[in-house]
């Protein structure tokens, strides 16, 4: 038998400090898994009713403060090193399935593999109503958009056409962002540590942030996965001198050593949309990715 804990994503005591007591008491305690609960927007209930009051209603604190899952569980992956994270459950009929797919993902690999997923079709009719849904079709589009995930995660060109959703020899990518903010890393470590996992997942384009030093050494390209296409990170947003062309040609030539020419494309590292958060000035953000587009010139007459 194991053992989980649902983490307080809801209500009054739903915040950092909850969700960081909760994950370190549950690792001593060698639980096995995290869950993280699901609700996107809650109106007056008229027709469905909450059985957990007498009223039926959703209790007051969880309208003011109900955080997602993907939040929750994505703050967790950097927070704890064993213990596995989970959905339970994510009400799928109420979601874009490719979202959720690209969402789990990048959570997967965020958490080294710890990521379970949890479904449920949803009980709250009028939650699912005001999200633009059907609620009595609520069954299907969750099948369906389990077949999607699936073919997702498993196809490296993903064809489906079903009922709601059609698309045609589709790819999906990740950027494997190292958190840049006001020119100051959130995250740090080498990319050799996960090369690994890469290569376990069909994904068309693995981005990764090689201009800046905390990633690891262009070596650690020898693991690339042989079936992906690399988006380069080659303009480092902590920086702020202005890298010069052949700077950047350099980088690119170092990463050719390991992957062919024909699998990369050029990239910035995160950070380069300014934001409350990152407040980079435009002139300079300009001028880096004008250098990185004059580099990519330069190596396409090199090297084509």
């Amino acid at each position: 038998m194991k053992f989980g804990m649902s983490i307080i994503v809801r209500g009054d005591a739903a915040c950092p400090e909850t969700f960081d007591a909760m994950a370190e008491r549950a690792e001593a305690l060698e639980f096995d898994t995290l869950w993280a609960s699901d609700h996107l927007i809650m109106p007056p209930l008229t027709i469905s009713s909450y059985p957990g009051r007498a009223d039926g209603q959703l209790p007051e604190d969880w309208k003011r403060t109900y955080y997602q899952p993907f939040s929750v569980l994505g703050y967790l992956a950097g927070r704890t090193t064993k213990i596995r994270l989970g959905t339970s459950v994510l009400i799928l009929p109420m979601r874009n399935p490719i979202e959720v797919a690209a969402q789990l993902a990048e959570l997967d690999q965020l958490s080294r593999g710890r990521i379970s997923f949890g479904v449920g079709v949803g009980w709250c009719q009028e939650e699912i109503t005001a999200l633009g849904h059907n609620f009595r079709d609520r069954g299907k589009r969750t099948d369906e958009g389990l077949a999607i995930i699936r073919e997702l995660w498993t196809a490296k060109k993903a064809t489906h056409k079903g009922r709601i959703y059609n698309f045609e020899d589709v790819e999906m990518g990740m950027h494997l962002c190292h958190a840049h903010f006001a020119h100051k890393h959130g995250t740090e470590g080498p990319y050799d540590l996960i090369m690994d996992t890469l290569a376990k997942i069909s994904i068309g384009t693995i981005s990764m942030e090689y201009a800046t030093p905390v990633a690891g050494g262009m070596e650690t390209l020898k693991q690339f996965p042989k079936n992906a296409r690399l988006g380069l990170g080659c303009i480092d947003h902590c920086d702020r001198e202005i890298e010069t062309p052949e700077k950047v040609v350099a980088r690119v030539e170092e990463a050719m050593d390991y992957v062919d020419k024909e699998r990369i494309t050029l990239h910035p590292d995160c950070g380069f949309a300014p934001s409350v958060q990152n407040p980079m000035d435009l002139d300079q953000a300009y001028l880096k990715l004008r250098t990185m587009c004059e580099a990519a010139n330069i190596l396409r007459d090199k090297h084509a």
